[in-house]
């Protein structure tokens, strides 16, 4: 069955009701539906020539007994519903419905063509400057599609390092193990994290190891960065310190998330503890929002606690810096930074959480653009 239009198709009818109508033959000077086909659909107008009466839809024509059904109703004298035609004489024709045609405005633009199910493209590359690419493979386009060229695994030809605000750090080495990127006001410095007195750090490839080697309190700590719903208790004493995820933000700055430190005793080892961490928050230019931080908690499992929380720090889309995030259930519970936006055309710094510096729990800071929030973090001591 195939969508058939064709010219000077007109014929009659006396069906009533809301059924199929039977054809009656060619008007004068007409030809017949037979022009369109048996079986296939087309545009059709039903018209009572001493009514008002009148529908227009989608039909489909049917060679035995001359019939066309009315499959689809576009519009019509009842509210676009099937019209119950009265006895009397009607036109019936091929028409080209106005909800269904494809012109020039008055300013020589193209009307909405709504979604395109299928076609075959018969002229050469679509240029760019039309919102083609001028490439006849996604190999050859001159920048990522989706499909096989969706995965940019590698940048080459760049002549300085891609910069903080365009998604980069702006460091040109590539870092020890062990380094981080920290923020200093412009870009990033690349650093190791330096031990202080009763503290060893051990720095590995893409982990970093921190230990105390003074008597007494904790000795051992765990960086959680994951959601993990069994986390095993390592002692009958630990320490968490639980950081809400960053806020998001677009030309502002989204706040830090919260935080909650909480010593847990009388713990069984073995048994397990459900932690969450909170994502950071993020931006959408189309909906017009950039989202809080998530919260990050320490609940129980098959061990029993009372939770430690810490919410996420606020997101803001435009205008001021956010407000930081807050902690709950721990013995010192603290309120994140919230974002600082001293210049919203030059100068948007995301707020720090509560416990942990950059990366974790960082709210966004981007004049330039949007930017997402840093996740939470939980460090357990033991």
């Amino acid at each position: 069955m195939a969508f058939v239009l064709a010219n000077r198709v007109k014929e009659t009818t006396t069906t009533t009701g809301t059924g199929t109508v039977t054809l009656l033959g060619a008007s004068t000077g007409y030809q017949s539906f037979s022009a369109i086909g048996n079986g296939n659909t087309t545009y059709y107008v039903i018209a009572g020539q001493t009514t008002s009466e009148w529908e227009v839809g989608i039909g489909t024509y049917t060679s035995a007994g001359t019939t066309l059904s009315r499959t689809t109703v576009l519009s019509s004298s009842n509210s676009g519903s099937l019209v119950n035609f009265s006895a009397g004489t009607k036109d019936v024709f091929v028409s080209y419905p106005a909800s269904k045609s494809v012109n020039l405005d008055t300013s020589g633009n193209v009307s909405a063509l709504g979604t395109v199910a299928s076609g075959t493209w018969n002229a050469t590359t679509l240029a760019v400057a039309y919102g083609g690419t001028g490439a006849t493979t996604s190999a050859g386009a001159p920048f990522a599609l989706k499909g096989a060229n969706s995965d940019i695994t590698s940048l080459s030809g760049l002549t300085t390092p891609l910069s903080a605000s365009q998604g980069g750090t702006g460091l040109a080495t590539t870092p020890a193990n062990g380094a981080l990127d920290i923020g200093n006001g412009t870009g990033f410095t690349r650093t190791t994290l330096t031990p202080g007195t009763g503290i060893s750090i051990t720095n590995g490839s893409g982990s970093i190891s921190i230990a105390s080697t003074a008597s007494g309190g904790f000795s051992n700590m765990a960086v959680i960065t994951s959601t993990n719903a069994s986390y095993s208790i390592p002692a009958t004493k630990i320490k968490v310190s639980v950081v809400g995820g960053g806020g998001a933000c677009y030309t502002a700055a989204g706040g830090g998330g919260g935080g909650a430190v909480k010593i847990l005793s009388g713990l069984t080892i073995g048994n397990t503890l459900n932690i969450t961490i909170g994502a950071g928050g993020t931006f959408s230019i189309p909906s017009g929002q950039a989202t809080s931080g998530g919260t990050t908690s320490v609940a129980s499992g098959s061990q029993s606690i009372s939770t430690v929380s810490a919410t996420g720090g606020g997101g803001s889309f435009g205008g001021g810096g956010a407000s930081g995030g807050s902690g709950s259930g721990g013995d010192l519970n603290l309120t994140g930074n919230p974002g600082l936006v001293a210049d919203c055309t030059t100068l948007a710094i995301g707020g720090s959480s509560a416990i942990v510096g950059r990366p974790y729990g960082q709210g966004a800071g981007n004049a330039g653009g949007g930017t997402n929030g840093s996740a939470g973090i939980v460090i357990v001591e033991y």
